[in-house]
C-alpha cells in the first residue's frame, strides 16, 4: 500500500499547529498570572509603601525645617537623616557629638531642594512601573497618588556679557555642599568647652551692661565667673535683666562667631521693654489726669481707686469702661510681654511703667495664679 506522504504532512502541520495553538495559550495565560501576581504586589505593596515612606520623610523634613532652619532640613534629607525614625535617632546623636556650624549653614547656597529630589524619585518611578501599569490598565503612576510637585528650577549657571568683544560668556555656578558632615565639628571634651563657654559667655554681658548704659566695674573670681560691681540701686532690675536675657541668648546659640552681638541684642531688647513701659505710662497717666475724666474718677484717699469696677471711663466711641480696660486698651503689646516673661521682666516692666499702676500688674499676677491653680 503507497503512503500518502501529502496526507502524512498536512497531519503532523497540524498536530504542531494544535500544539503551537496550546503552548501559546499556555504561555499567555502563564503571562496573565505573572502580570496579575506582579500587578498585585506592585499596586498593593510597593507604591503604597513608596508613597507612605515619601510621606514620612516629608514629615521629617518639615519638622527639622521648623526646628532648625530650612537650610538644615536640606543637608539633613540629602544625607539621609530624614528616611526614618531610625535615621532621625542617629541625626540625633550626631548633634548631640558635634557642634553645628549655623553661620556657614544658613550663608550656603544649595543646586536642590526638597520638592526637585522627589520629583525626580517619582520620575524614577515612573519610568520603572509605568509600563507595567499600562499592562493592567492604570495610566500611570499618578493615578495612585504618587505625583510630581512644584519645584523651583535652580539656574547652575550666569550670564554675564563682554562688551569689549562682544560674547556672552556663561560661568558655572558654585554651589554648596549638602552633605551635613561638612558643616558639623566635633565637640571638644568638656574641661575645655566649658572654660571657652564661661570666658564667651562673660565677654557677651560685659557688652550686655555697657551697651545698656549701665556704670560697672568687671572682675573674675577663683572659677572664672564674670564679677559685675558698683551696679547702683536704682539699675539692679535692668541689670538682671540685661544679663538675664544675654545668657538664655547664648544657651541657645553657643556657636556663633558674633557672639558678642548678643549683647547688643539683649541691650536693645531690654530698651525696646522699657520704651514701651514709658510709653504706656504717659498714654494713661494723659488719660487719668484728663480734668473730665478725673472728676468722674472712683477715689480712694483722694487718688483715683484703680482697683474700682466702676465703668465710668468713656472711650471714644462713648462707651464706659472700668480703668483696669483703659489699661488693657492702651498696653496690649506690653501686657503680653509682661505675661510671657521671666520674673526679672516683670520687675522691670513694673518698675520702668511706674509704681502708681502696680495695681494692674497685680491684677495680671492674680489672674496668672488662678490659670495655674485651675
Amino acid at each position: 500500500m503507497a503512503i500518502d506522504f501529502g496526507r502524512a504532512v498536512q497531519g503532523i502541520a497540524t498536530g504542531y499547529l494544535q500544539a503551537k495553538i496550546r503552548n501559546t495559550e499556555a504561555n499567555d495565560a502563564l503571562k496573565a498570572q505573572t502580570l496579575a501576581r506582579v500587578g498585585e504586589t506592585l499596586i498593593g505593596e510597593t507604591i503604597p509603601n513608596a508613597i507612605a515612606a515619601e510621606k514620612e520623610r516629608k514629615t521629617n523634613y518639615d519638622m527639622l525645617a521648623s526646628r532648625y532652619t530650612p537650610e538644615f532640613a536640606e543637608v539633613a534629607d540629602v544625607s539621609g537623616y530624614t528616611l526614618d525614625a531610625a535615621t532621625m535617632k542617629k541625626l540625633e546623636d550626631d548633634l548631640k557629638a558635634n557642634n553645628l556650624n549655623e553661620e556657614k549653614l544658613k550663608n550656603a547656597n544649595f543646586e536642590t531642594d526638597f520638592n526637585t529630589r522627589y520629583n525626580t524619585r517619582v520620575m524614577s518611578a515612573e519610568e520603572k512601573y509605568n509600563p507595567i501599569l499600562k499592562q493592567l490598565g492604570v495610566d500611570n503612576i499618578g493615578a495612585l497618588g504618587y505625583n510630581t510637585v512644584e519645584a523651583l528650577v535652580k539656574p547652575t549657571t550666569t550670564t554675564t556679557k563682554d562688551t569689549m568683544a562682544d560674547t556672552v560668556v556663561q560661568t558655572p555656578i558654585e554651589f554648596d555642599s549638602m552633605q551635613l558632615k561638612d558643616y558639623l565639628t566635633a565637640k571638644p571634651d568638656e574641661a575645655t568647652e566649658g572654660s571657652q563657654y564661661r570666658l564667651r559667655l562673660n565677654d557677651i554681658q560685659k557688652q550686655a551692661i555697657t551697651a545698656s548704659g549701665l556704670n560697672a566695674k568687671f572682675s573674675t573670681d577663683a572659677t572664672g565667673a564674670l564679677v559685675v560691681t558698683d551696679i547702683d540701686e536704682a539699675s539692679q532690675n535692668k541689670f538682671s535683666l540685661v544679663t538675664e536675657i544675654s545668657s538664655d541668648i547664648f544657651a541657645k546659640q553657643p556657636n556663633r562667631t558674633d557672639y558678642l552681638n548678643i549683647g547688643n541684642e539683649a541691650a536693645t531688647r531690654v530698651k525696646a521693654i522699657e520704651g514701651f513701659a514709658k510709653a504706656g505710662n504717659a498714654v494713661i497717666t494723659n488719660y487719668f489726669n484728663n480734668p473730665e475724666v478725673l472728676k468722674n474718677a472712683p477715689k480712694q484717699d483722694g487718688r483715683i481707686d484703680f482697683s474700682s469696677d466702676a465703668k465710668v471711663y468713656p472711650l471714644e466711641d462713648g462707651s464706659l469702661v472700668t480703668a483696669t480696660e483703659v489699661f488693657e486698651r492702651s498696653n496690649a503689646d506690653l501686657i503680653k510681654t509682661y505675661v510671657m516673661g521671666s520674673f526679672a521682666t516683670k520687675r522691670f516692666i513694673r518698675e520702668k511703667f511706674g509704681r502708681g499702676y502696680s495695681v494692674f500688674f497685680d491684677q495680671i499676677d492674680d489672674a496668672l495664679d488662678k490659670q495655674e491653680d485651675s
